[in-house]
């Protein structure tokens, strides 16, 4: 039989769930955001849309790739390692495309990107499954679902906006907050197994 302590989900669980899932939906965001810069960077780069295209194909390859290592990580490493390697993938990939002054440092920057994206959007699922009890494992996945979801809809507005209205190099500034606040959050709740 169930106690209902079993059936409640601890406040370091949710808040767990929620710093992996700002980081995830960061990457989610920035991956989604750049692609209606691409006439700007085609200028700023003078670059043509095939080559300039590698800036997202290079992003989601590495994310793909990264995901598909998500068994072995979590195999040979604890959540915290995976958690804050990842935010520090990520942070330094923002940074790095943030002062990228040529298209090969914007590419390093955003496969950086993608490598910390790729390792944290599996954590966040089995976050859920391991640590939430039976009975409420789909209210979380769904909202996990929906956090992820919402970043491309809100992405190439938020590109957008921000292309019209300030430099691109805004699109990174403005999500390098996010992997900070879900390391601050991941420091004092995200706990092992």
């Amino acid at each position: 039989m169930i106690t209902k302590k079993q059936e409640t989900v601890s406040k370091e669980t949710v808040l767990a769930i929620v710093a992996i899932a700002l980081l995830g939906f960061s990457g989610i965001l920035s991956e989604t955001s750049m692609n209606v810069t691409f006439p700007t960077l085609m200028k700023v780069f003078n670059l043509d849309l095939n080559t300039l295209q590698w800036i997202t194909t290079g992003y989601l390859l590495t994310v793909a790739i990264m995901m598909t290592t998500s068994a072995a990580l979590k195999k040979n490493f604890s959540e915290r390692q995976i958690f804050f390697t990842s935010s520090l993938l990520f942070t330094l990939g923002t940074i790095t495309a943030v002062l990228s002054n040529s298209f090969i440092i914007m590419i390093v920057g955003r496969v950086l990107q993608g490598i910390g994206t790729g390792i944290i959007m599996p954590q966040m699922f089995n976050i859920i499954l391991e640590r939430v009890p039976y009975n409420k494992i789909g209210t979380y996945m769904g909202i996990a679902g929906l956090i992820m979801s919402l970043a491309p809809a809100f992405g190439p507005t938020y590109g957008g906006f921000m292309i019209a209205h300030f430099s691109w190099h805004w699109i990174f500034i403005c999500i390098l907050p996010v992997p900070i606040i879900a390391s601050v959050i991941a420091f004092f709740f995200l706990k092992n197994s």
